[in-house]
């Protein structure tokens, strides 16, 4: 006997539906733009200079004896002399003042430790000169007699104001 053999194909359905990998790749392309951007923003904030802050002191008058007025810095930031100016006047007479900064060889301003650098608890000094025959300083002109207040106003190099007060002086 013969034997017959059919040969049978097996027939797989496969249905088809819409692929996951379409949308994981949407996905990914968004992620990968958002950290792009990201990326960036960084960058480009990173190079973008700080603002000046100036010069943030407290600092008070302690004495204006002895042809020198005598400023303590009770705290705040460190700076060097040559970035701050103080303008001196007199509450009696408003109208008088004048400017002291240091101004290249010439060292209006010094500071008691030594070096330019003003930290909390160093003293500026700001020398004047003795009023001829009378009691009282005399500071590029201005004359400050014995028993008036002396004003003075501390600004930083781009004119913001730093400290101010007055002090008698005796």
């Amino acid at each position: 006997m013969i034997q017959k053999h059919t040969l049978v194909k097996k027939h797989t359905l496969v249905k088809k539906e819409p692929a996951v990998s379409e949308v994981v790749g949407v996905i990914l392309m968004l992620s990968i733009t958002v950290i792009i951007a990201g990326i960036v923003i960084v960058v480009a904030s990173s190079h973008t200079p700080m603002p000046n802050t100036g010069i943030t002191a407290d600092i008070k008058a302690i004495s204006a004896g002895n042809n020198t007025l005598s400023l303590e810095q009770i705290s705040g930031s460190s700076f060097s002399v040559n970035d701050i100016e103080v303008r001196l006047g007199i509450r009696e007479d408003k109208t008088v003042s004048v400017l002291i900064r240091n101004d290249g060889t010439e060292k209006s301003i010094i500071s008691s430790s030594g070096t330019e650098i003003v930290e909390p608890g160093d003293v500026l000094r700001i020398k004047g000169n003795k009023i001829a025959g009378e009691s009282g300083t005399e500071w590029n002109g201005m004359k400050v007699k014995s028993g008036q207040h002396l004003t003075y106003a501390i600004y930083d190099k781009t004119g913001n104001p730093v400290s101010a007060g007055e002090i008698r002086v005796p």
